[in-house]
């Protein structure tokens, strides 16, 4: 989740390693998918994991 924010959360981009992944590559992601800050397509397991999360609470 972003801090501040309980409708958005840090994605990984799609294509990246997570040994690649910087804090400047990170998108920030709505429930819905859609990118609202940073370049790239969101990992696709991304918003199967967030759901469940927000299903189980």
């Amino acid at each position: 989740m972003v801090l501040g924010h309980d409708d958005l959360f840090f994605v990984n981009p799609y294509g990246y390693a997570f040994s690649e992944i910087t804090a400047s590559r990170l998108l920030i992601c709505d429930f819905d998918g859609h990118v609202v800050e940073g370049e790239g397509k969101p990992e696709a397991t991304a918003f199967y994991s967030i759901s469940m999360r927000a299903c189980t609470g």
